[in-house]
């Protein structure tokens, strides 16, 4: 939800609770160290057109869009300037955008998050690919650099055992692997620039795992699961979001669950897996038993929970 303390205060806007916008603070970053006219233009061009189609539904001239945007689009530019409007974000920027369109025509004293059209969901991620095909690029590395480092490197240190020296060298590998090759623009390849981003930190991750011998790793379709399971054991409270986007945004959790509530995604589920992998999955990974625990509680070896863990992981894979 945006919200605002008082109708028109630009400077009152409210972090979005529990989520982060990394695609969008990245480009924010961008725009407050790269001033150039070039850069503002070519976010103002991806801008314009939802904001046109959303004023359009209304029955807006044209005529009467382009002021109310030029002055809405120079408040952000400003506010972003001046770190008025700071990361965490209220929303995306577009969502931003829109906001300061409406609050400019006093539509509402108390604001809530604006219904934007349809289909402009990686838009921030299509101003970034776009300017990491410029021949300058230094700023934009900057300002992605910058903006993915502690996100991302928080969710792979909650989960893999590295020193600090490696977790310094695989991000600089990763970071490497996405301004050498950043994601085709096409629509098959719909994922924010910081997903992207995280599959490569991933594999360079596990790459480094397994050359140093740093314990089992599992690999395939079964490490996100288990990374997300986890990831719920572990944040009981949900006041870290990070991974379960990431996971949700790559397997297209939501529309296939109907939420994007991570305790409603594993309840929906847990129900399509027999009542053994359930108990199995509760006792691992919410009740977070040791595998001597499990195996006393399920009367097994201690050497099969692990594949039994494994295995029912891969069933509730395919329940998708």
């Amino acid at each position: 939800m945006l919200e605002y303390a008082e109708q028109n205060n630009y400077h009152n806007l409210k972090p979005a609770k529990s989520k982060r916008f990394h695609d969008d603070e990245a480009l924010l970053h961008f725009l407050r160290i790269d001033r150039s006219a070039d850069a503002w233009k070519s976010a103002y061009d991806y801008y314009r057109q939802p904001i046109y189609t959303y004023y359009q539904a209304l029955n807006y001239s044209e005529e009467q869009i382009k002021p109310i945007l030029i002055k809405a689009f120079a408040e952000l530019l400003e506010n972003i300037r001046s770190r008025d409007l700071h990361p965490p974000l209220p929303g995306a920027l577009l969502e931003v955008l829109l906001s300061y369109c409406l609050l400019l025509e006093e539509k509402s004293e108390n604001f809530e998050k604006p219904n934007v059209p349809s289909g402009y969901t990686y838009l921030a991620k299509k101003v970034l690919v776009d300017r990491l095909q410029q021949p300058n690029k230094e700023q934009i590395t900057q300002a992605i650099y910058n903006s993915f480092k502690e996100p991302a490197l928080k969710i792979i240190q909650s989960r893999y055992p590295l020193q600090e020296s490696e977790l310094e060298d695989v991000f600089q590998e990763a970071m490497l692997g996405l301004l050498g090759r950043p994601p085709q623009d096409t629509a098959g390849n719909e994922a924010k620039l910081f997903t992207y981003f995280m599959q490569i930190l991933r594999y360079k991750t596990l790459d480094l795992l397994k050359e140093k011998g740093k314990g089992e790793i599992q690999a395939g379709d079964l490490e996100d699961f288990n990374l997300l399971l986890d990831h719920l054991a572990n944040d009981p409270g949900h006041k870290n979001n990070d991974f379960w986007d990431y996971v949700n945004e790559i397997h297209n959790l939501g529309e296939k669950f109907s939420s994007n509530d991570e305790v409603v995604f594993l309840d929906k589920l847990l129900t399509k897996i027999s009542s053994d992998c359930r108990k199995l999955l509760t006792l691992r990974f919410i009740e977070e038993k040791k595998f001597k625990e499990i195996a006393e509680i399920i009367d097994c070896s201690i050497d099969s929970v692990g594949q039994r863990v494994k295995r029912c992981v891969k069933n509730m894979r395919l329940g998708l």
